[in-house]
């Protein structure tokens, strides 16, 4: 045990001392509930004698503080039974909702187009016709709370399925009468297909990209554009203009404001929202709070305005008495949204006290 002073408190958070896993060696130094004191160096083996003590030196404060990059071990050894429960249930519903089909189809189809350069059109209907089927059966919680799963399995399939559904859920959903659904959807499911010709030492690369490579990246949108000709110019032309934005700095034509279709601006806020809520070579997820707060600050200058508006609305909704995993480690249940402050929401703890989420205390992710 240490009485040694606190380098830098800006980088650590809380968690509670009744997570911490006995048997395994501390990933870090652990600090009391001020962050004043450090009470377990780095290295120290975390048996049944030290955790009492540490309680004991903790003033039997419930929560201790750690690094935040340890968080992650920390959490994996968290009342494993329950985190096994809720693997299997994402399981469940993916595979019953019909999510885990469509997964399947689309890695079909992305693991044939660098041998053919194309999509085949009929693999391409039958999975169209599986995200209308997945929409029109499931409810907007399911599927944004499907969404919503921080997975790091298959990020491209994954990511490209979640696109293709969100898009066509907000088209639904908004005016659904103004657009050609099976385009929004065939664009969106296969918006990053040019991916696909591109180098996967670029792709996923787990740093900054050289200035040459994010060049090489970019051509993912024209690739794509190339890729659908197959199937219309309209659809071609949606997946193209993924990445454009309002303020005329998106690619690969620099189009401005309504030089880009509506059906592009709704593929790239999903094709945002969806990445940010994943975890991709060079980035951990965000949670739907933190990356709807991200999609708030874009609208207007970079996202259509009117479209975020809808989907942060939406969203919002079905996030309501949802569990969350929490920053501390500990589950609670998302009781209210202030549209005025998205990232940190209000919450129910497991002890039914409704706590206003903050930078020390915060959503990681759905539980």
């Amino acid at each position: 045990m240490l009485n040694s002073a606190v380098p830098n408190t800006d980088n650590l958070t809380p968690i509670n001392i009744s997570h911490i896993k006995i048997g395994v060696r501390s990933p870090c130094n652990i600090y009391c509930h001020k962050k004043t004191r450090v009470l377990i160096k780095h290295g120290t083996k975390l048996d049944k004698t030290n955790i009492e003590a540490l309680r004991r030196m903790n003033n039997n404060a419930s929560d201790v503080f750690v690094a935040n990059d340890t968080l992650q071990y920390f959490r994996g050894a968290l009342k494993p039974k329950e985190f096994v429960e809720r693997d299997k249930e994402r399981v469940f519903t993916e595979k019953n909702t019909g999510y885990t089909g469509l997964l399947k189809k689309t890695i079909k189809i992305l693991n044939n187009i660098p041998s053919y350069c194309e999509v085949n059109q009929h693999d391409a209907d039958t999975v169209i016709d599986m995200i209308l089927e997945f929409i029109n059966l499931n409810e907007p919680r399911v599927i944004i709370s499907i969404i919503n799963t921080p997975t790091v399995d298959e990020y491209l399939p994954r990511h490209s399925v979640n696109v293709g559904i969100l898009s066509t859920l907000i088209a639904t959903l908004k005016n659904g009468y103004k657009y050609n659904m099976r385009d929004v959807a065939l664009a969106g499911l296969l918006h990053d297909c040019g991916k696909t010709i591109i180098s996967p030492n670029i792709l996923n690369q787990n740093r900054r990209l050289t200035r040459v490579e994010y060049e090489v990246v970019k051509q993912h949108a024209v690739n794509s554009g190339n890729i659908l000709t197959t199937f219309s110019k309209e659809v071609s032309l949606i997946a193209r203009g993924h990445h454009e934005r309002l303020d005329g700095t998106g690619y690969p034509d620099n189009f401005f404001e309504h030089e880009i279709l509506l059906e592009s601006r709704i593929l790239a806020i999903a094709d945002t929202y969806t990445a940010m809520v994943s975890s991709r070579p060079f980035a951990d997820a965000v949670s739907p709070f933190k990356a709807l707060n991200e999609l708030d600050e874009l609208k207007g200058n970079v996202l259509d305005s009117d479209i975020t508006d809808f989907l942060i609305l939406e969203a919002s909704e079905h996030l309501l008495n949802q569990k969350v995993l929490m920053s501390n480690g500990t589950i609670a249940t998302i009781d209210t949204i202030d549209l005025n402050d998205l990232e940190y929401p209000s919450v129910k703890t497991i002890n039914d006290e409704t706590i206003k989420t903050s930078k020390e205390y915060h959503c990681i992710s759905m539980f």
